[in-house]
């Protein structure tokens, strides 16, 4: 087991905030946490990280603990709507989880909740991944490719429309599609998953805020976000419609490079300050 000082970091706070669903929680601040190929253990005590199956690399990619959270903060803390959540969710970072796996969670996202996104993914593990132990906890890795080919494969798993596109999306996630995404830009890589069968607007953004291809200018606008929106930026769009178009148009000229930062809390906010009634958190 090797070890990590970290700062301005919550690993908890991180993996349950909606961007991440392939894992499991042995236990308060200690996960299993599945990556594509790869499956790796971490447990938070303070300011220290213990993890297993992944290199120090790997791990500070993974949860971006390279990023300067407090310069992010500082060219943040002018925006109204952020500047109450930013102290209570300094320890939050946009995970890189691998592609391919970004784009099957957020496939199963559509018109979903975070339960039940995280019960689909661990089905979908449990039915077709390897068992594995990693940090001395059993776990079901994340299906290789070619594991599900057909809809039989998903039958009893509850996806209803999903599972069809799930089917779809992984019969075209080849290499050379995979690699075409990760040379593209902001634009083009959106462009290509827009291909995808199951992947709009919001999920593309999705799979370009929370995943390896980490793009700054991804801003997911799911339903909480476009409350955000109306509620603090109404006059940004002077009473323009919350099209993708123009909600992009947006982000990039008020977030710059920080919208898929500058997103997330505000999706935190809306569920904290706007939510009356739902106790079901949804994800992006």
């Amino acid at each position: 087991m090797e070890t990590l000082s970290v700062r301005d970091f919550d690993l908890g706070l991180t993996v349950k905030a909606g961007m991440l669903f392939a894992y499991d929680e042995p236990a308060p601040r200690e996960f299993v946490i599945c990556d594509g190929e790869r499956t790796f253990y971490v447990r938070q005590e303070g300011s220290m990280l213990s993890y297993d199956g992944i290199t120090e690399y790997g791990l500070k990619r993974f949860f971006d603990l390279e990023k300067d959270i407090r310069a992010l903060h500082a060219r943040l803390k002018t925006e109204k709507a952020l500047a109450p959540v930013l102290p209570k969710y300094k320890g939050l970072r946009l995970v890189r989880q691998d592609p391919r796996q970004a784009i099957l969670t957020f496939i199963m996202s559509s018109n979903n909740n975070q339960t039940r996104i995280k019960r689909m993914m661990d089905a979908f593990r449990e039915r077709h991944g390897e068992r594995i132990v990693v940090g001395g906890h059993a776990t079901s890795a994340l299906p290789s490719r070619g594991a599900v080919t057909t809809l039989d494969h998903l039958d009893g798993l509850k996806y209803g429309y999903r599972a069809e596109y799930l089917v779809e999306a992984e019969r075209r996630l080849s290499k050379g599609f995979l690699n075409k995404l990760e040379r593209a830009d902001y634009d083009g890589a959106r462009e290509l998953l827009l291909t995808l069968p199951g992947v709009g607007p919001k999920v593309a953004d999705c799979i370009l805020a929370y995943s390896e291809l980490a793009k700054g200018e991804s801003f997911p606008a799911d339903v909480w976000v476009k409350r955000a929106l109306k509620r603090w930026y109404a006059p940004s769009f002077k009473k323009r419609p919350l099209t993708d178009k123009h909600v992009r148009a947006f982000a990039r000229r008020r977030f710059g490079e920080d919208a898929a930062y500058g997103q997330h809390y505000l999706f935190l906010a809306a569920q904290e300050l706007l939510s009356r009634t739902s106790k079901s958190t949804h994800t992006r």
